[in-house]
């Protein structure tokens, strides 16, 4: 009989071996990336199991959200996966177990039958943007002897504010950047925890000086193949937002990465000129409350520092 239960630290191996089995990633099976979702004082990860074998999970966590623009707490669900083999009999299980929550819960990234399961359960849709640039870089095997130094030269380069959480130096500039997104003085905790704990992944940050045009990054690998994701955008100037995006595909080039995606909470495309291209199997992305009439006439904004996209910095955190 299948045990549906909180994750313990004697789990690890048994959810090591289901990450290798199911994840495309690796950042999920890091345990500094378990030290870092569990160190969040509201957060759940729960996992199914079957004689000591793990079948399942799905992590969670509070985070900030606009509601008729007052900040507001959701659940940020993310990396629900049931293994490949026993997904017909406990996926649709696993979906409602953790949608059904206390507080509206942030499902982002659905694809083919999760997303028509979330849809099914009346969740309300997010219009998330998907896209993807690729790119021919200087060097592609130069990404793997990259280094936070070669990061911090590289940065220095851009005419805009260009900035890592791995460089304290650089805090001031995060907050503002941060601070311009207009949420309120208790997500400060929620910041600290997303950007500034020792165990967040690597983030990184461009805007211009009045912080009006931002966009937020992470670099990553699949499949070995290293590709940067933008996350989180705020535009105020399209033409200064695409001289940012140049920049950003500049700084991909340097550091030996082909591919640039763009998957972004916030319901703001890249400019036609910076000439990414639209996902044909774009991911859907939706928010779920069991009181369908609490936010029935509501508008609920959410950022993408909210949400999981961005997670798989940690290919640099060896340099930290």
């Amino acid at each position: 009989m299948s045990n549906f239960r909180s994750y313990t630290d004697r789990d690890y191996e048994a959810y090591l071996l289901f990450c290798q089995r199911n994840f495309r990633n690796t950042y999920q099976k890091k345990i500094e990336h378990i030290h870092w979702l569990r160190s969040h004082p509201n957060n759940f990860f729960n996992i199914i199991e079957v004689d000591n074998k793990v079948l399942g999970c799905f992590h969670g966590f509070l985070a900030p959200v606009k509601v008729d623009n007052q900040v507001e707490y959701f659940y940020s669900l993310h990396d629900l996966m049931v293994d490949k083999d026993h997904r017909d009999g406990l996926g649709l299980s696993m979906i409602q177990k953790s949608i059904f929550q206390d507080k509206p819960v942030i499902l982002s990234g659905a694809l083919g039958r999760v997303s028509r399961a979330y849809k099914s359960f009346g969740s309300k849709k997010v219009y998330s943007q998907w896209f993807r640039k690729f790119i021919i870089p200087k060097n592609i095997i130069s990404f793997y002897f990259s280094s936070l130094d070669k990061i911090s030269r590289l940065e220095k380069r851009s005419g805009f504010i260009f900035c890592n959480n791995k460089n304290s130096e650089s805090f001031s500039h995060i907050n503002k950047i941060l601070e311009s997104f207009n949420y309120d003085s208790m997500t400060s905790d929620y910041f600290n925890w997303r950007f500034f704990h020792k165990s967040s992944p690597i983030t990184f940050f461009m805007s211009d000086n009045t912080y009006e045009n931002i966009v937020i990054f992470s670099v990553g690998t699949r499949r070995k193949i290293p590709f940067l994701r933008i996350f989180c955008v705020r535009k105020n100037n399209n033409s200064i937002f695409a001289q940012i995006l140049k920049d950003i595909e500049a700084f991909s080039s340097s550091m030996g990465i082909p591919i640039i995606l763009y998957s972004t909470a916030e319901n703001i495309a890249p400019p036609d000129q910076s000439n990414f291209k639209r996902y044909n199997d774009a991911p859907d992305s939706y928010w779920f409350y069991k009181d369908k009439q609490k936010y029935a006439n509501s508008a609920v904004e959410i950022n993408g520092f909210s949400v999981d996209t961005g997670f798989e910095g940690y290919f640099f955190s060896k340099y930290d």
